[in-house]
Order: structure tokens, then sequence, then C-alpha cells
């Protein structure tokens, strides 16, 4: 067999080379995307992702692996084709400690950091994290569909410690930081509630189950539909075409669609036919899963929603909510999807049947608002009135004969005829 290359010379190596490399497998074919053909090995010297040839099964974390291929390029980051791939016995690796924000000289390194939760946002079974280090300086953290880390379980203001891999952010992403992906639960360790005790790791699987966990406040979750997104928005040109399950923020709302952040890009989601419905119940920052076919207008690509799709709210524990309300909710098929077509958004809500009670409402509102004008104005007169007799009260006018009269009569008159005038 060919001799083995060092993973740090075969990341410096032109785009096309050849090579050969032994190393242990980090991080699995569940974790980078649903295609089953990526995962990361790593040596003494540097790690790199591998993908392997169609159709081989993938190997466990921990395996030692020696592969064959061409050294490339995928999204800005190192990869090595593989064109064979053989079982070598097996390995460990221990995670580098840092004590800084994950850069480019980490890519693909196993890596491990601690400090204090700052920021979550939750986009369903996925999540991304700001965690203060001990330095002050920021480290993001990107918890991935196939970790099945649970969103509801990294909380802002807790100490924590994370285990995985280094992944730079695709060309398209928002967010330009290089991110620690952890790979499972045992690779998060959050402490208690107000920080008391040691942070111990999450071993449960994140994903929400039918009926578990509830809907909490966004309201009543679906039982048996899956938003657990299988492709991201990055790689939609790649999918034209296809059907596609995405999920994401929404960073801006239009007339016809909305654009979807899932951290690796943005893209434009149309809902069409009956789907179109459900656009003005939308809100942006909200987070949501679709399932649609991908198509390109103008170079770009689109996912388009139809009758046949789906588009669901995603609660805070990854739970599946209906778009209008709870009274509407999509029937789950035998695969998976939402059958969608009988889908429509919720009437009690913001529909017709509101229109009586809300013309009711705005009537009474209004006959409210003049009553309490009338009030005021009266109160306006006699707070006016009393300020001019007070006044006059204090004017004192020299009148011969009778020096103590006069001012009362002139009171009196000038009393009088301010009071007519303002009741007129």
């Amino acid at each position: 067999p060919a001799p083995a290359s060092p993973i740090a010379a075969a990341l410096g190596a032109p785009d096309g080379t050849t090579l050969t490399i032994v190393g242990t497998v980090t991080a699995g074919t569940a974790l980078l995307d649903s295609t089953g053909r990526r995962v990361v090995v790593q040596d003494a010297s540097g790690a790199i992702e591998v993908l392997l040839p169609s159709g081989h099964a993938g190997p466990s974390v921990g395996t030692r692996l020696r592969v064959t291929g061409a050294k490339g390029t995928a999204w800005g980051a190192p990869r090595l084709g593989a064109a064979s791939v053989e079982a070598v016995g097996a390995g460990s690796v221990q995670p580098v400690v840092l004590n800084r924000a994950p850069a480019e000289r980490d890519e693909w390194l196993l890596v491990r950091l601690s400090g204090t939760v700052e920021k979550v946002e939750r986009l369903g079974d996925r999540w991304r994290a700001d965690v203060v280090l001990a330095g002050g300086a920021k480290a993001a953290v990107h918890g991935q569909a196939g970790a099945g880390i649970a969103s509801s379980a990294i909380v802002v203001g807790r100490r924590i410690t994370v285990t995985g891999i280094v992944k730079r952010p695709y060309p398209t992403a928002t967010d330009r930081r290089f991110a620690v992906l952890p790979r499972s639960g045992s690779d998060v360790a959050i402490a208690p509630a107000g920080n008391a005790g040691e942070p111990k790791p999450i071993l449960t699987n994140g994903r929400a189950s039918s009926g578990s966990g509830g809907a909490g406040a966004g309201g009543e979750a679906i039982a048996g539909v899956d938003v657990t997104p299988d492709t991201d928005l990055a790689t939609l040109l790649e999918h034209e075409g296809e059907r596609v399950r995405v999920g994401g923020l929404i960073a801006r709302l239009a007339g016809d669609g909305f654009d979807l952040d899932d951290g690796t890009a943005i893209a434009r989601v149309e809902p069409r036919g009956e789907m179109a419905a459900l656009l003005p119940h939308l809100r942006e920052g909200e987070a949501v899963a679709v399932i649609g076919t991908v198509e390109v207008v103008h170079g770009a690509p689109v996912v388009v929603v139809g009758d046949d799709g789906s588009l669901l709210r995603v609660g805070s524990l990854g739970q599946a909510l209906p778009v209008g309300g709870t009274s509407a909710a999509p029937a789950a098929s035998p695969r998976g999807d939402v059958a969608t077509g009988r889908f429509a958004a919720d009437s009690t809500l913001l529909g017709p049947a509101l229109a009586p009670t809300s013309l009711f409402a705005l009537a009474v509102l209004t006959l409210m608002s003049v009553a309490v004008t009338l009030v005021r104005r009266r109160l306006a007169r006699h707070r006016l009135r009393a300020a001019v007799v007070a006044r006059l009260g204090g004017l004192r006018t020299s009148v011969p004969g009778d020096a103590a009269a006069a001012p009362a009569t002139s009171l009196e008159a000038a009393s009088s005829t301010r009071g007519h005038t303002m009741s007129c």
C-alpha cells in the first residue's frame, strides 16, 4: 500500500492531489448532514473532512481509517474525496482545550471549551449559542439536528462545557465565525439552575417525540410530524427539483413569501396555492419548518411550498406547531411528511368569524372615547370658570360712595357673563 501522509501535509496539498491518510473518526456520518457520507478524521498533526464513497457503510466514532483519495475543497473547507476506505483498528483522540474562540487553524479539530451561555437562538432541532469564555471572548456553538441535543437544554446564564469539532461557516452564512459542533448529548455538560454544582453531561436525545414535552406557550403540538431539517439552505442549488425539508428563522417577510435563515445561508421560501393563506400569520424572527420543492428562479434557489408541502412553526422544545393556531392541524402521512392540503389558516383568530365581534367592540370603544372626551371638556370648563372668578375676586376698584359694593357688583356681573359665555 501507498505510504500514508500526515493529515497536516494533506491540508497543504494542492487540490486534485491524490493522497493516503490514516486517522481516527471524530465525527460520524449523522452529524454534518443527512447524506450519510461525511465524516471527520484526525491524527496527531491535524484533521480533515472525508467524503465517503457512495454506498459505503458509515464508520463509528473511534474507528481508525486508512483513506485514499483526491484532496479538494468544499464550501471553502478542505475535504478528501475518498476512492477507497479501510478500517484498520480503533483509536482515540483527546480534544484540544480552547481558551479563545475557535479559528481557521482549528478547522475540523476536536476541541473543548468552557464558559457561560450568553445567548441561545433556537431553530427547532438546531440551535446556536454564544458562550462567554473565562477571558471574556465569545465562542459560537452550533447544535446540529444529527446531534440530537435538545435546544431547551441550553439555558442562558448557565455554565457549560462543550466538546466538538470546529467547522467554518458556509460562504453564504450570516454569522462568519468558526463554531464548535457537539456530536451528541454527552459532548455538552451544563450546570444546574443557579450554577449550583459542576456541569453534568446531557445524556438524553433531545428530539421531540409524539406528544412528549407538550407545546408550552406556543400552542398544542402536532403529533407525528418530523420538523428535523434534512438540507442546509447553502446547498439548495444541489437539490434542484427535489423535495427537501428545511428550517430556520424568518429573516424578512414579503407579500409572496419570506427569507429563511438557517445559519448556513438565507434562502427564499414561497408558499403557493392554499399555503399562501398562512403568510399573514407569520412573524419575523420566529422559527419555522418547511417541506417543499427546490426551484431555481433568476439563478437563485427557491423553496416552493405547494398544497402537498408543509409550513409549520417550531416550538422551543423542537415540536411542530400549526401556523394559524390549533384548530386546523395537518395530518401526518405514513412516511412522516405532512399532508397539508387540508391545512388552512385559523379563522377563529383572524378570519371572518371574528368580524361581528370586532365591529361591536369597535363601536363600544368609540362610544367610550366620546364619553371620556365630553367629561374632560366639562371639567376643563369648570376649572376655567373657577380661575376667572378667583382672578376677578382679587381686583379692587375704587367707586365713590360705596367702595365695597362696587367690586361685588362688578364681580357678579363678570361671573354671570362668563358663565353664560361658557355654557354657550
